[in-house]
């Protein structure tokens, strides 16, 4: 009795031991690009969609889109109060404290420095300035923010796929956009190609203008704001905004 304890007890410790050996094998530069290469494999693949089918993969499923979607939840509230009274003065508060202070410097160097190495020799300097000064030309005469997007953002996701995306700083990624859609479009590049089934007007990868005819498209969207005003005032500002939601893919699903 005494030799089949120690024997399970031996048999145990073997299995654990081997259970620690392969997680620290799986943590290390050789052990993660095996586990790559199996990945992209036909077996590994197939041994992926068998687990999804099982009811732990099916709860592993729903538990990462629970968890999703409690996240884009609190970010919602959050942007609400944000906006209210009281979230405007705690964030003025923020600011204003040695952290919030040094929080914003970090965020401006290192947004900087983003712009910096994803600006190429070759851009055109006069015609990206020309842009901001189109954007500030659009807020006089919406009277709303109007900021300078990158359409496919400098640090971003794909809109299909969530894949990560690195745009350009160059004059045919700029677009003046209003800030309130800015802000709810967040870090998503627009789909590549139409999405079938939805009415709303899309800006798509594939119809985007060429650089060369670049601030033609930009003068235009100018002269859609200026008549848009001349349509609508301040207090029935949702005319307008319809004019923008090609330029929100969050308002395509």
């Amino acid at each position: 009795m005494v030799g089949r304890k120690k024997k399970h007890h031996t048999e145990a410790v073997r299995i654990e031991t081997k259970k620690i050996q392969t997680k620290k094998y799986a943590q290390s530069s050789k052990g993660k690009a095996t586990l790559a290469r199996y990945a992209r494999s036909s077996a590994g693949k197939a041994t992926r969609k068998k687990h999804r089918l099982t009811d732990k993969g099916k709860a592993s499923k729903r538990k990462h889109e629970q968890t999703e979607k409690a996240i884009q939840t609190k970010k919602k509230y959050r942007r609400m109060y944000d906006k209210t009274e009281r979230g405007k003065a705690v964030r003025k508060r923020y600011d204003q404290s040695p952290k919030g202070v040094m929080s914003h410097r970090y965020n401006s160097a290192k947004r900087r420095a983003l712009l910096k190495s994803n600006t190429p020799k070759w851009n055109k300097e006069d015609l990206s300035k020309k842009i901001y000064d189109i954007a500030l030309k659009m807020e006089k005469s919406l009277g709303v923010p109007v900021d300078v997007d990158h359409i496919i953002p400098l640090q971003g996701k794909s809109f299909e796929d969530k894949a990560e995306v690195c745009g350009l700083n160059v004059w045919y990624n700029l677009m003046p956009i209003v800030e309130e859609i800015n802000e709810s479009k967040h870090d998503l590049c627009p789909p590549v190609k139409k999405i079938p089934g939805i009415k709303t007007p899309q800006l798509t990868l594939d119809t985007l203008p060429k650089p060369k005819d670049w601030m033609t498209f930009i003068d235009f969207i100018l002269k859609r704001a200026i008549e848009s005003t001349k349509k609508t005032n301040e207090e029935n500002w949702e005319p307008v905004k319809k004019n923008y939601t090609e330029v929100n893919p969050k308002k395509m699903r």
